[in-house]
């Protein structure tokens, strides 16, 4: 057995075609993470320097939790997503493909929106003592975790289609570069810095890659999908 996997392996070495798909998607991806990281970088730059110490701390404060927060959120639907979908896919299981679309999209929201909602009361009940507390900018990045949680196990089922490049480009490229577009037009403007300020941007650049992640995801799961299973 283990003499066969080695055989088939070094057949599809061999295949040209399959080189070319595999140096072509690497190298997308490859260099969609370096530039996403040099923007990462860039933007948390740029918000210190915007925000100063005491709302940059609040700002990574409250994503820092939400990082926390995703691990409930999520549910480990994103992790069965690389398992099961390829596994549908293969056995051509279309209407359990779709199910599990369906409601490993519906788990993971309401999972998060009841994770956030906990987590905004928290910071409501604290700030009744720490009343330094920007609640608004906590509160709106709380807000994000349902979207937060959704791309991901959208993305990861994107993967997990085979469709690698758009399964990560709004996640590690889109959102960090709108985000710092947006904080360099408000520090151009000169606009009053404050943590709410910085959340308002996050908030705007995850709409936006999530519109286009929707836009595009929709045409990749179709090319995917069988015809007459998308029509019933």
């Amino acid at each position: 057995m283990a003499n066969s996997l080695i055989l088939k392996i070094t057949n599809l070495m061999q295949d040209g075609a399959f080189k070319e798909l595999i140096l072509k998607r690497g190298g997308m991806t490859f260099v969609t993470k370096i530039a996403g990281q040099a923007v990462a970088f860039l933007l948390y730059v740029l918000l210190a320097r915007y925000l100063g110490i005491k709302d940059y701390g609040y700002y990574m404060l409250a994503w820092t939790w939400v990082q926390l927060m995703l691990i409930p959120g999520k549910a480990g639907f994103d992790t069965a997503a690389t398992k099961f979908l390829p596994t549908y896919a293969a056995r051509q299981d279309w209407a359990s493909y779709q199910g599990f679309l369906h409601w490993g999209t519906l788990a993971v929201l309401i999972k998060s929106i009841m994770t956030a909602f906990i987590g905004c009361v928290a910071v409501w009940w604290i700030s009744k003592f720490q009343s330094h507390i920007p609640v608004a900018a906590f509160w709106l990045i709380f807000a994000l975790l349902p979207v937060i949680t959704f791309m991901i196990f959208y993305q990861t089922a994107l993967r997990a289609a085979g469709q690698a490049f758009t399964g990560q480009f709004a996640e590690v490229f889109m959102r960090p570069f709108i985000q710092l577009c947006l904080v360099s037009i408000v520090l151009l403007l000169a606009i009053r810095p404050s943590a709410f300020i910085g959340a308002l941007s996050l908030a705007v650049a995850f709409g936006c890659s999530l519109i286009w992640l929707l836009w595009q995801g929709r045409k990749k799961f179709r090319s995917v999908i069988p015809k007459e299973m998308k029509e019933k």
